[in-house]
């Protein structure tokens, strides 16, 4: 059972200010920002919401050994200094790393982990709290301040609450920016991949480029011995042939670091040989000294190692002719060619791999942090709900303190809206989200839609037309209320100063359209290609100030094109936009 976001021995003003602190680093942890700028926020707050002296983050470097300063508010705001980088054990907060344990005092001036208790009597430094910032067992930082008047309870509890959202907010920033430098790489070596190789099969593409060496090169015989690693990390070679069946050399053991096969496998250069027998390579390994007496014949002989881009030696193209005197410099400069791509087409299966499997990891840690970020809000709307119906009972609280009450439950509201976004976009990757459908009016939908919004907007006007009719479609009708609400709010928000925002529909003789238009600031040409990709804001000077994160229109268009529909969007700066969904329609 989830423990209560603080105890309801808390005054009301205590309950207050934790439940805004929690908003405030709730919020900041959601944003689309750096790391840096996120944790100064956060800091910030702590510093504004406790009356902290100074509130400081830290989080641990890739080695586990140093603890860096990220963010520092209040009246130290330097990020320099002799606490910039502390070394895991050293002064309190490396204490506080290694021990993986809070350190709380209200006596700072005799705790012997304060190194300058002179410097604290000098500021009136009356207390300290240092929480570890743990996922689990992982640590990734530290978050401490010292305040000039004793920890209180509702202190204790709001850093407590704070310290684990602090976590699981920077393992999420960390996560999400080693999946963005991966998939940059992906993406790029999809484009390589696309030119070079279109098969992610390792079998199969090594298959091919044998062949395909083979023949170009005349080859009686080619084959492509490369090293492999499982699930359980065990190394294994294993091979490919052209020219010659597999029965060909069923019964030979694979090639070892002999002088003649050695140099390839240590990818130390191609050799080429006009005649393999009359090298010096050849013939001085036992138990052959050269080839087996019913080996297929050689004379003429190629091998070519196939390395990857970080120097690591992949494996080895090998061919052979019966003839002496074949393989031309022409003909090494080919499969040279061709083991540069084999090269990156192995690369580029071996990666698509890694990738798919941190989509996977992605998407479940999407799921589990909006399920963490849910539960403690689920818990604020309880007490704010709580506080407004005491309100409401009592008859006896201040208008400004109704008001707050109120921005703090529509604020709720739109964190709770993000989250449930995030997870319908973890689940759309994933391929989770299912449809309930039925036959269902839009119509009917539309008019809920306007009763339901319109009371809450003061400076804008919902105007319905072509509603009067029934509308029938084949879909999930919360889904479909959900793409109505998601672009009539899109409306509203980019038409900041009110006006009309109209919802119309037309229908075919097969299709239902729905217009979502609006008189607001609109939207750049250059930005129209890219609105429905995740997490795109388009341009600042025109979305600075306008809170969103950049998925719910990537949200709308997947359900949607689920709905088997379309949409587009017209606009023009400063004269608004209009958002067309076109579906199929019943008859009816």
């Amino acid at each position: 059972m989830e423990s209560p976001l603080y105890d309801t021995d808390l005054t009301p003003n205590e309950q207050r200010r934790l439940a805004t602190l929690a908003l405030d680093v709730s919020g900041a942890l959601i944003k689309p920002q750096p790391l840096t700028t996120i944790l100064q926020e956060c800091a910030e707050a702590l510093v504004r919401h406790l009356d902290a002296a100074f509130a400081r983050i830290w989080t641990l470097d890739e080695t586990g050994a140093l603890l860096e300063l990220q963010a520092s508010a209040g009246c130290y705001t330097h990020l320099d200094g002799p606490h910039s980088k502390i070394a895991v054990g050293q002064f309190k907060i490396g204490l506080i790393a290694q021990e993986r344990l809070p350190h709380l005092t209200n006596d700072v001036l005799h705790d012997p982990r304060v190194s300058d208790p002179a410097w604290a009597e000098r500021e009136g430094m009356v207390a300290f709290a240092g929480y570890p910032l743990l996922v689990g067992e992982h640590l990734v930082g530290v978050v401490a301040l010292f305040t000039r008047h004793p920890l209180t309870e509702m202190m204790r509890q709001a850093l407590a609450f704070i310290a684990n959202n602090l976590a699981l907010g920077i393992d999420h920033k960390r996560a999400e920016e080693k999946l963005r430098v991966r998939n940059e790489v992906v993406e790029t070596l999809n484009h390589l991949g696309q030119l070079l190789s279109a098969e992610l099969d390792l079998q199969k593409l090594v298959q091919a480029v044998t062949d395909a060496a083979t023949h170009l090169i005349g080859a009686q015989f080619g084959a492509f011995f490369y090293n492999v690693v499982n699930k359980q990390g065990e190394s294994y070679t294993l091979y490919t042939l052209s020219g010659v069946p597999h029965a060909a050399f069923a019964h030979y053991p694979l090639p070892r670091n002999t002088d003649l096969f050695g140099p390839t496998f240590r990818g130390e250069g191609v050799i080429r040989l006009a005649d393999v027998k009359k090298s010096p390579r050849y013939g001085n390994n036992a138990p052959y000294h050269g080839m087996p007496a019913d080996h297929l014949p050689v004379a003429s002989y190629l091998a070519v190692p196939v390395i990857a881009r970080s120097g690591a030696v992949l494996g080895g193209l090998f061919f052979g002719h019966a003839q002496a005197n074949v393989f031309t410099e022409r003909h090494e400069q080919l499969v040279v060619g061709l083991a540069a791509q084999a090269a990156i087409a192995m690369d580029n299966a071996q990666i698509y791999q890694q990738a798919q499997s941190a989509v996977e990891q992605r998407e479940q840690f999407l799921t589990v942090a909006s399920h963490e970020l849910k539960t403690p809000l689920t818990t604020i709307k309880g007490y704010i709900d709580l506080l407004l119906r005491r309100a409401a009972r009592t008859g006896n609280v201040p208008e400004s303190t109704l008001h707050s009450y109120q921005v703090l439950e529509r604020e709720v509201g739109r964190l709770t809206r993000l989250m449930d976004m995030l997870l319908d976009l973890s689940r759309l990757h994933a391929g989770r989200l299912h449809l309930e459908q039925e036959p269902v009016d839009l119509a009917g939908l539309a008019h809920r839609v306007v009763t339901t919004l319109q009371p809450t907007l003061p400076k804008h006007e919902l105007a319905l037309e072509g509603a009067d009719q029934v509308l029938l479609v084949y879909g999930d009708a919360l889904r479909l209320e959900q793409v109505l609400q998601n672009l009539a709010g899109n409306a509203i928000k980019y038409s900041p100063e009110g006006g009309r925002i109209g919802i119309s529909f037309e229908r075919t003789s097969d299709r239902v359209q729905m217009a979502v238009s609006d008189q607001g600031v609109g939207i750049a040409p250059a930005d129209i290609p890219h609105l429905f990709e995740e997490f795109y804001r388009g341009d600042e000077r025109v979305t600075r100030g306008i809170a969103g994160l950049g998925i719910g229109l990537t949200v709308v268009q997947h359900l949607v094109e689920a709905h088997g529909g379309k949409i587009r969007v017209t606009s023009e700066v400063g004269k608004g936009s209009v958002f067309t969904v076109e579906l199929p329609c019943l008859a009816g």
